[in-house]
Parts: structure tokens; sequence; C-alpha cells
């Protein structure tokens, strides 16, 4: 355990629980931004799932089949909330496995996000192309933040730099890396 201000983190320089030489994206990121310290380093396989989209529900007073009356309050729930929870618990499992039950960080951070989405067919297959739609860099950003609140660092207030990226990839799902600011 390398506990130099790392919070208790093991020594990634061994533990990184993928290969970030079979991606070049994610080499040259962690290439580039290798100027702080490596703390955590893992991927989550899936479909990356967007958080921020709300819809408001009326919230009545009395039972269903009777008259109802308008209380004036308004729920407001995300528009994907059941593949919302299944994604930010996918995050939330990797993110345990990653930092193997270490506290939670304190400090200013650096955060890399890669995400990989399936290419629609749509798409042409002789040319390059970007994800330059749906789903936003910063919805897809805030289900992973929040997700890993609470498990690898405090607040999502602490992340002083953050580096997305979206492209097509197959397996599709995001690589997360997290440093502490140099």
């Amino acid at each position: 355990m390398n506990d130099e201000g790392g919070g208790g983190y093991p020594d990634m320089g061994a533990g990184i629980l993928f290969d970030p030489g079979a991606n070049m994206a994610l080499s040259d990121a962690m290439r580039q931004l290798g100027q702080g310290k490596l703390l955590c380093a893992f991927f989550v396989a899936g479909t990356p799932r967007t958080k921020g989209s709300k819809r408001g529900v009326p919230i009545y007073r009395g039972k269903r089949g009777e008259p109802r009356e308008f209380t004036g309050a308004v729920a407001m729930l995300d528009d994907n909330r059941d593949t919302l929870r299944a994604w930010e618990a996918d995050v939330r499992y990797q993110a345990m496995q990653a930092t193997r039950g270490a506290p939670v960080l304190m400090g200013p951070l650096e955060l890399t996000l890669l995400f990989k989405l399936r290419k629609p067919k749509s798409e042409p297959k002789t040319r390059r192309t970007w994800p330059d739609r749906k789903p936003d860099w910063d919805k897809l950003c805030r289900a992973v933040g929040d997700a890993l609140k609470g498990i690898v660092y405090r607040d999502d207030g602490q992340i002083c730099r953050a580096v997305v990226d979206l492209d097509w990839g197959d397996p599709t799902g995001v690589y997360i890396i997290v440093r502490r600011m140099a």
C-alpha cells in the first residue's frame, strides 16, 4: 500500500484494472495528463447513461380511482431513472473493486473520463466520424461523477480539472482515471 497522500490507495503502477496500451486514446491521455499522481484507474463496461434530464410529476392527495386533489407540489424525476440506476450501480461496483476499500480521497483531484459509445449503423464506415450528437458529454459526466462520490472521493467539488473524450468504441463503456493534482 502506498499511502503517501493517497488515502491508503494501492500503488496503481501494478494495480490498473485495464491495459492502457490497448487503447491509443487512453494511453495518450495518461501520458499527457501524467503530472499528478495516479490514484485510481478502471474501466466500466456497458452503455453509458446520462443524468440531468428531468421531468416533473404532479403530486396528488387521495387514492387512485377516487377524486384527488393536486397538492401544488411537483416531484422532479430523472427521465431514464431505471437505466441510470443500473449504470450508476455498475460504476460504483467497479470503483469499489478498483479502490479495494480504501478511504475516500481528499484534496484537489483531476478526473479523466474516456467514453466509448456504440457507433450507429447510419455513420459512414469509410471515414472517421465523431459522436457529435446525443448523449451530451456533461450529462454523461454528471452520472459518473455522482456515482463516484463517497467511494473514490468525498465530493465531486474536489474535481479541479476534468478531461472528457467521447469516441466510438467496442466494448462500450467509460475509462475512469483519477489523479491527485500536481
